[in-house]
Parts: C-alpha cells; structure tokens; sequence
C-alpha cells in the first residue's frame, strides 16, 4: 500500500472516530433531556396543586413562545443539535469528578444566572423567545437571542478570556475544547420599564466554558485509570 493509500486510510479511520464521538454526544444530550423531563414529570405527582398549576401556567406560555417564534424555535433546536455534535466528548456533568474546578465555576453562574435577575437584549426585550444565551465571560451582560449571539463572537472578549481553560486557568491560544452549554429553566429577568422581575418562559443555556487538550488528556487518563467514580446518567 503507497503512502497516499495510507493517508487516505488514516483519514477515513479518523472521520469514522469523529462521527462515532459526534453519535455518542447526540445521544447523551437525548438522554439528558429525557431524565430531566421524567424528574420533572416525577415531582410534578407529588406537588401541591398550586405549584401543579404554576408549572401548567408555564409550561403554556413556553408554547405559546414557540408558537410565535417557529423559525427561532428550529434555529435554536438546530443549535443545541449542532452544539451536542461538536463538543468532542466534553460535558459539563463531567466536572464533578473530572473537572472539579469547571464543576464550581459553573455552580457559581448557575447560581448567579437563576438568583438574579437579568437584563435582556433588545430582542429578547421587545418579545420572548423559546432560547436564549449567558456566557460565563460577560456575567454582567445579562441572557441574548441566538441572533446577538453570532454577533457577539469573539470580539467581545479578551483573548486571554476567550482562550482560558475553566479547569487550570491558563490559557491556550490553540483553542479549547467546547463544554455543552446544558438548557437551564426559571430564569428571572427584568424587562426595560418593567418593575418587577419575572421568570424567562423558555431554555437559557449557560454557554462559554471550555477545556484545554492538556487538562481533557488528563481526565481522560484518570478516568481510563479508574481512579474517578463513574459518571451516573443524569447527575447535574
């Protein structure tokens, strides 16, 4: 076999790797949301039929954003399905074992993000739509649309932030790999003019973390090891 054979092996045995991690993140992001309807269905049974109403009372308004927003609802379904394909294998369920500093970081926002309330961009203010997006380096900037999103990129950050590992804190010019923004619900926010803060009626993902290829070589030789507990399917 020549040499061009050989790459040309090596290049198909490298595409079939990639689609094969590409299949397995699809599948845990399904799986996710599946064991996270099913809690919330679960917890549902046992509520008191006032919080039972609520979540009726909102889970209606989250349709009925869906509804008035079809092409943002499959945009940002596309996304989330692009986004699962593309993170190579890294979660953010890992941390607790294997990133333990990503881990408290994303505790961190995530209590930020659902503790306080958040500005909205203009598009989000003027009407609500089924996705929205915080990143980790902007905390202050409150949630965006996926439109102010393509738009913030990366020139709204430093790169020295844009670049920076959540695990070891260093950064990495040559990129780093993307942890899955996981959907959060019952955001508070605070429209312009509005008095009082109200929940989001849709999914915010918690986006903007990353691994750098020194730290995710390394939790994955500790996790070939055995010396990290194996992650549990539905742990947060």
């Amino acid at each position: 076999m020549g040499r061009a054979a050989d790459k040309k092996l090596r290049r198909r045995r490298e595409a079939a790797r990639t689609q094969r991690r590409a299949n397995r993140n699809e599948q845990a992001t399904a799986a996710d949301a599946a064991d996270t309807a099913a809690a919330t269905l679960a917890a549902l049974k046992t509520a008191r039929p006032a919080d039972r109403k609520a979540a009726e009372a909102t889970a209606a308004e989250w349709l009925g954003t869906v509804a008035a927003h079809r092409e943002t609802a499959l945009a940002a379904a596309g996304f989330i399905h692009s986004y699962s394909r593309m993170t190579d294998g890294v979660r953010r369920t890992d941390g607790h074992e294997l990133f333990p500093r990503l881990a408290a970081r994303h505790r961190e926002f995530l209590a930020l993000v659902t503790t306080t309330p958040q500005p909205l961009c203009e598009h989000l203010n003027a009407s609500p739509q089924p996705v929205a997006v915080a990143c980790v380096m902007c905390p202050t900037a409150g949630i965006t649309c996926l439109d102010c999103l393509r738009d913030h990129g990366s020139t709204a950050h430093e790169p020295a932030d844009e670049y920076r590992c959540d695990q070891c804190g260093q950064p990495d010019m040559r990129g780093l790999h993307t942890v899955r923004p996981d959907p959060v619900t019952g955001v508070p926010v605070q429209r312009t003019g509005d008095d009082h803060s109200r929940l989001y009626p849709g999914a915010v993902l918690l986006s903007g973390f990353g691994i750098c290829t020194r730290c995710k070589t390394a939790a994955g030789k500790a996790r070939a090891r055995g010396t990290v507990a194996p992650q549990r399917k539905g742990t947060t």
